[in-house]
């Protein structure tokens, strides 16, 4: 106790001298004029401590509030935390990318028929679901839809699928088109950006649907859920983003984004295989911008046991027809 005293005086009274100085160089000097006193590390610890850079703990015993300070600025640093769906979303319908109002009508109706006698009870918007053309930073033609259009059509599609499915709750992931939105406003209405009137949840005002950002995981069982743009990489004519997906991933993974059907497996060294799954698009084949590319339109449904494991039946639809 006697020498945790002195340690504290001297500390202090270093403080005093040289408010200014990082911990670590104060830390040195006391080290150098008095070694028995402890490491270089432990010193800087109990400097740390009348700084009150040592957590909210040390802060609460804290009597001395003279040296309050913080060696290191505070960070704008973002965590990334998985969105967790709940346990009883254990029969799920995934779509991806269906372009609104870009979206193919023969594709879609071929998913909601093969959903009839199924037991979906979530639907997962995997990202893209509307296109925001008229938000794009591309050269735009002034003869195709203007921006409430596209969403009031994209209101309208989300509707018609819901209704279709019947879910018991839909998770919207925002993917890289509606992150046009954001970019959008961020140019050329600043002001507006904080208003909640203008957020996408708030835009297609649809009930009993919880929206995710982008850049977001979302968590199922023991698979996760991206829109597959996470692992950077623009390219759309991967020969296999299933592949991409798994050399990145390195888990369970399901996405979309490439507008193409795969599925990729890995087994390490524990003999433990993981499946990654890239899933085709509900959008029309051939944009002005790429008419010839590797598209497929397609869908996906996840199934998780009472365990958490979850098995993937990646499913194409050709020319209008599910093919299982």
């Amino acid at each position: 106790m006697k020498k945790k005293h002195e340690i504290g005086e001297i500390v202090c009274s270093y403080l005093e001298r040289f408010p200014n100085e990082y911990s670590r160089t104060i830390a040195r000097a006391i080290y150098k004029k008095y070694p028995k006193l402890g490491t270089i590390e432990s010193i800087r610890s109990r400097i740390r401590y009348y700084r009150s850079s040592n957590g909210k703990y040390a802060r609460m015993t804290l009597n001395d509030t003279r040296f309050v300070d913080y060696d290191i600025p505070e960070s704008d640093m973002e965590i990334r935390e998985d969105f967790i769906l709940p346990k009883d979303a254990n029969d799920i319908l995934l779509l991806y990318d269906v372009h609104a109002c870009y979206h193919d009508t023969r594709a879609i109706d071929a998913m909601l028929d093969w959903c009839i006698d199924k037991k979906i009870n979530t639907i997962v918007i995997g990202g893209d679901f509307l296109d925001f053309y008229k938000g794009s930073s591309f050269m735009q033609d002034i003869r195709k839809r203007d921006l409430w259009e596209e969403i009031e059509i994209g209101q309208k599609l989300l509707k018609y699928i819901k209704e279709g499915v019947n879910p018991r709750k839909i998770f919207y992931l925002m993917g890289n088109h509606e992150a046009r939105w954001d970019r959008y406003l961020k140019v050329n209405a600043p002001q507006l950006i904080k208003f909640p009137q203008f957020r996408i949840s708030q835009l297609l005002n649809m009930p009993g649907v919880e929206f995710i950002e982008h850049g977001r995981l979302i968590r199922a069982g023991n698979y996760f859920i991206g829109h597959g743009d996470e692992f950077g990489g623009r390219s759309s004519n991967l020969i296999s983003p299933a592949r991409t997906f798994s050399l990145r991933a390195k888990a369970n993974f399901i996405g979309g984004h490439f507008h193409k059907t795969g599925t990729e497996p890995i087994e390490g060294l524990t003999d433990e295989i993981m499946f990654c799954h890239s899933v085709g698009c509900l959008c029309g084949l051939y944009p002005e911008f790429m008419r010839y590319n590797r598209w497929n339109h397609g869908f996906a449904r996840l199934v998780i046991d009472d365990n958490g494991i979850g098995k993937v039946s990646n499913i194409r639809i050709y020319k209008g027809v599910v093919a299982e």
